[in-house]
């Protein structure tokens, strides 16, 4: 296995969560008595059980515990998967003392005592993050006591996972609880239970209150538990920490291939945006997209590429200048006689004068042939009633799709009881509470509550849909984000020019949806891979 996992590395363990996933399956199967093999000769967990019953039997007629309802009989509905024929499947309170190993009042807790608190255990490991005792913390409440060797139970929060094996006495948090078996069962095996992602599963959907979720007594002693032999809890619990132990080398593995693939990514993106002419560009860019296997392996990784291509696009670098072009300061010109018209036909409303850009604003360098604009100045947003229509109007017509409804950029979505706007231009639709934003080059109709839309003046509404996608719009506490772009500038290149941007970056964009897809076949491949593993 050790072989076809080290062969196999880079397509079982892609990230993080392919670590939490194996970890899980670990423990999944060891409960289902699919990580080691039965032994025929081995005592049987009936006659485990019913010595667990006559020892409990002994505890109550010596009043060493108090005897409790019955608890009800396990039928074959509850029980959620196979398990071998020498296992039982038993209910919690069957087989353990829960919480009843008696609670101490702080007053009588000795200095030295150690006390246990749930912050102190480090969710899903087990490992204890710090041991103080009773002269640091002071109790001022009563606390349950446990024994070394007792399982203890974080009941607050139980999704936590904070669950481990008492390594000494001392006194816990009325929210962590004691569990102690009737007989000497293998505490181990069952901190393995209790982790395992059926159990804790189950236990979540019991918990109640839900700022601070619990799970109460009764929902804990009646959870069902797989008892195996004796011997073969022994045999689990050596195998969980051996594949364990494994699952931390293969980790200190990835994280080694990590910081490698990671430093090579940078410096290949450090290159490319470094690139000086078009043709070193070109040359980077290949090297960037050749080194696939390498460099990219993440979604996150596609996201920093698209990224990169959008910085290089809005800097002038991903197309060549032609000197004959009409440069930018013309396109200003026309922008501004396009604006004084749309303003005398009162398509959008005559606004103060925007302050001109002083040299330290401006965010990097751009082409001779660019102007810096404020972005403002280059787009209105629909408000006008002229494209407002009726909801009998729409519904009458009914061929126009909708696109956008409130806080939603969702096709096909919305309120028709809102006010509608019909728009028949190439625009961009932004979502003022999300941050969303669409690029629609359709005829549509849209609820207009919660979103705006942006008409560029006499810019190729796409090269603007890029830029836009390109800049930083953190809230800063805002409830809404369009206010922002007031404060954004514009590098405006040459209209010719920004249909080659746009050309280029949807080129770039294919290659990484393609880049994209690969990425989901291979997360695909690894699920697969996880959970054949380990059978």
């Amino acid at each position: 296995m050790v072989k076809f996992i080290l062969d196999n590395f880079d397509t079982i363990f892609r990230d993080e969560k392919s670590f939490e996933t194996f970890d899980k399956m670990i423990l999944d199967l060891a409960v289902r008595g699919k990580l080691v093999p039965q032994i025929e000769d081995e005592e049987p967990a009936s006659k485990l059980l019913q010595r667990i019953r006559e020892e409990k039997e002994r505890l109550i007629v010596e009043k060493v515990i108090k005897k409790e309802k019955p608890l009800p009989s396990i039928t074959e509905d509850e029980k959620p998967f196979n398990i071998p024929s020498s296992w039982e499947w038993v209910r919690l309170g069957e087989i353990f003392n829960y919480g009843g190993n008696g609670s101490i009042k702080p007053e009588v807790i000795e200095d030295n005592e150690w006390v246990l608190e749930l912050e102190d255990i480090e969710k899903d490991t087990s490992t204890i993050l710090q041991e103080k005792f009773n002269f640091e913390r002071k109790s001022k409440s009563n606390k349950n006591k446990f024994t070394k060797g007792d399982i203890l139970y974080g009941k607050l929060r139980p999704y936590l996972n904070k669950v481990l094996v008492a390594p000494k006495n001392g006194v816990s948090s009325s929210e962590i609880v004691s569990i102690r078996g009737y007989l000497k069962l293998k505490s181990e095996y069952f901190l393995i239970q209790l982790k395992s992602p059926h159990f804790s599963e189950r236990i979540n959907k019991l918990t109640y209150g839900t700022k601070m979720p619990r799970l109460g007594t009764d929902d804990a002693i009646k959870s069902l538990l797989t008892l195996p032999p004796l011997e073969e809890q022994e045999r689990i619990v050596k195998k969980v920490k051996k594949l364990q132990e494994l699952s931390k080398k293969f980790k200190e593995i990835y994280n080694s291939n990590e910081k490698t693939r990671a430093n090579l990514k940078k410096a290949i993106l450090e290159e490319v945006e470094k690139s000086d002419t078009n043709n070193e560009l070109l040359i980077s860019l290949e090297k960037l997209f050749g080194n696939f296997e390498k460099v990219i392996k993440t979604k996150e990784d596609i996201k920093d590429i698209r990224n990169l291509v959008l910085s290089l696009a809005v800097r002038g670098k991903l197309v060549p200048q032609i000197e004959d072009e009409e440069p930018a300061s013309k396109l200003l010109e026309k922008i501004k006689e396009e604006k004084e018209r749309l303003i005398a036909e009162k398509v959008i409303k005559k606004e103060k004068p925007l302050p001109p850009i002083t040299e330290d604003e401006k965010l990097f360098d751009i082409p001779d042939s660019w102007e810096w604009i404020r972005l403002p100045y280059i787009f209105y947003n629909f408000s006008s009633k002229a494209y407002q229509i009726q909801t009998k109007e729409y519904k009458k017509e009914g061929k126009f799709p909708i696109v956008a409804q409130g806080k939603n950029l969702i096709e096909g979505f919305c309120n028709i009881e809102d006010k509608l706007f019909k728009i028949k231009n190439p625009v961009i639709i932004f979502g003022d509470h999300t941050r969303q934003i669409k690029y629609i080059d359709f005829n549509f109709v849209i609820g207009a509550d919660g979103t705006k839309i942006l008409q560029p003046i006499l810019i190729n509404e796409k090269y603007f849909y890029y830029y836009l996608n390109s800049i930083n719009l953190d809230s800063r506490g805002y409830g809404r984000h369009f206010k922002l772009l007031n404060e954004k500038l514009f590098p405006l290149p040459p209209l010719k020019e920004q249909e080659r941007i746009v050309n280029r970056i949807d080129e770039l964009m294919t290659v990484c949806d393609t880049l994209e897809s690969k990425i989901e076949i291979g997360e695909k491949i690894n699920q697969k891979l996880l959970a054949s593993l380990l059978k």
